[in-house]
């Protein structure tokens, strides 16, 4: 009996220590995953906040902001407003105000005629450096995010007024944050609370705080109960376990005892090295650990895995976000200039005499304008690709309109053959025209004179699929993942826009494309999109 005791207690010694233990170690993993996720939140916020900047210091500069100069505003302005706002979703609002703080021009035309300059919002014109967005955070039940760039004319610079944008903090951190937002805080540099996602604990949490070089902090949380159920389970069944074990044999209670603790002593240490390292990195329990070790290991790689994830994806957006920025603001500056160069030519080529040189130096202008005009509509297709319309439609269908419109066209050197099965999809029509046409003419322009492509469409699981293939040249194993990188073409005058259109299309709907290719054997391209079963 005496024995009994004394084992009874020296189990429940070693029990609470090797809690206190694992506790310890646990407390420090999902602080340091708190860490990541905070750092990768802070900086998508901080991005969302730097692009809004950039574009709202540029559109001070764009010609069409000098309407400000006179009191009868057209719709131009306000036309550019909206593409100004519309860069951002819902959440945006453009405004233009003239010195006074009148509002002129608006996205939303329900703020012409308003009077801006009484708002808490409201940044002064006068006070502003030119090139450059001020920023200013309002409080309230909903609390804004406001930037401005000053209006000067061209010819004197004169202060004509102001383009501000405005945009609720709650739409730019979901939008930025992404899932990640319904567990978030951000705070201002006064500790006021911008925005507060709906599964943030409001007490006894772990948490995690960044703050950023825009002056907000963003603080990531799990509540304490959550992260540690799984070890408080796992201790409970050890320590009944252990009691029962005793009736059998007390080594054996201390050998399951050592596993589970060399199981925690591991996941710690991976921990400290995830909190010294700033990437968490967790291997799979042992497969002879308790269940809820290997639970807890298994959450802890997947959160890992999904840090690492979107630590790329974060970077791919920032370049796309880039690209994009510039490819919108090269094609404003481009379009007007080229369209004046085409239509100078056009008015030499006519007066020029039949079969002279002038004739023919008129004709090559013109033709190399409208090749010019046709990569500034694919840099806006990419920089700006428009909000799917989604309706009821078959890949079929729209694969056989290109087919149509190939037999129709010049394109004797290169064979399409067709295998065209129903694939229903809930789809912008002209988009995926557009993806089709894209992928063909890529497959055309690899493929060597009296080549095939194979166009093929069919439903294969929840999969609406699109093939696309050819057998050219193909695509070297180091290009194979370049492809898909913004003006990358592997041939001479190409724009290196096709595929990454195509990519951001197909995302956009919620679907994914696929490449493989062999050099020398050609390429296949693969669109699988969701199906819908609700089309007869």
């Amino acid at each position: 009996m005496v024995l009994t005791l004394i084992v009874v207690i020296a189990t429940g010694v070693a029990a609470g220590w090797e809690y206190a233990r694992g506790r310890a170690g646990l407390v420090r993993g999902v602080r340091a995953a708190q860490e990541v996720r905070a750092r990768l939140a802070a900086d998508r916020i901080e991005r969302a906040v730097r692009e809004r900047e950039r574009l709202v210091a540029l559109w001070p500069g764009l010609d069409l902001s000098q309407d400000l100069a006179v009191d009868d505003i057209d719709k131009r302005l306000s036309g550019s407003l909206e593409e100004l706002a519309s860069h951002f979703g819902g959440g945006a609002l453009a405004l233009a105000a003239d010195t006074g703080g009148r509002v002129v021009s608006a996205s939303d035309r329900g703020w012409i005629g308003r009077s801006v300059r009484g708002e808490a919002w409201y940044l002064d014109p006068s006070t502003l450096k030119t090139n450059q967005a001020a920023a200013r955070t309002s409080e309230g039940r909903a609390p804004l995010l406001a930037l401005a760039g000053p209006v000067r004319a061209t010819a004197d610079g004169r202060l004509l007024g102001s383009i501000l944008l405005l945009t609720r903090w709650r739409a730019l951190v979901q939008d930025a944050a992404g899932s990640d937002a319904a567990a978030i805080v951000v705070r201002d540099a006064a500790g006021r609370t911008l925005f507060r996602g709906r599964d943030f604990p409001p007490v006894s949490r772990i948490s995690a705080a960044t703050r950023t070089s825009i002056g907000v902090t963003v603080e990531t949380a799990v509540s304490t109960a959550q992260a540690l159920g799984p070890l408080r389970e796992a201790t409970r069944r050890l320590v009944l376990l252990a009691f029962l074990v005793l009736l059998v044999g007390v080594p054996g209670a201390m050998l399951l005892a050592r596993s589970t603790t060399r199981e925690l002593a591991r996941l710690t240490r991976q921990a400290e090295a995830a909190q010294r390292t700033g990437t968490p990195a967790f291997a799979p329990a042992d497969p002879a650990a308790p269940a809820d070790v290997r639970t807890l290991a298994a959450a802890l790689a997947e959160m890992a895995e999904r840090a690492e994830a979107s630590r790329r994806e974060l970077a791919r957006q920032e370049t796309l976000a880039a690209l994009g920025t510039m490819a919108a603001g090269l094609a404003h500056e481009v379009r007007t200039p080229l369209s004046v160069i085409r239509g100078s030519a056009e008015i030499l080529a006519r007066a020029a005499r039949p079969d002279t040189r002038e004739a023919e130096l008129g004709d090559f202008i013109i033709a190399e304008a409208d090749r010019l005009a046709r990569l500034v509509d694919e840099m806006l297709a990419f920089a700006r690709p428009p909000e799917p319309r989604r309706e009821p439609i078959d890949l079929a269908r729209a694969a056989a309109r290109v087919a149509e419109g190939w037999a129709r066209g010049a394109t004797a050197a290169v064979r399409l053959e067709t295998e065209l099965a129903p694939a229903p999809v809930l789809a912008d029509p002209e988009q995926m025209v557009q993806v089709v046409l894209n992928l063909a003419t890529n497959a055309a322009q690899a493929s060597p004179t009296g080549g095939e492509i194979r166009l093929r469409t069919r439903a294969e699981g929840d999969d609406a699929v699109l093939e696309v293939e050819d057998s050219g040249r193909g695509i070297s194993p180091d290009d194979l993942e370049r492809v898909w990188t913004p003006f990358f073409s592997g041939r001479s005058g190409g724009t290196g826009l096709g595929l990454p259109i195509v990519r951001r299309i197909v995302e956009a709907h919620g679907g994914r494309v696929e490449i493989e290719s062999e050099v020398g054997r050609g390429t296949r391209v693969t669109v699988r999109l969701p199906l819908d079963r609700s089309s007869p």
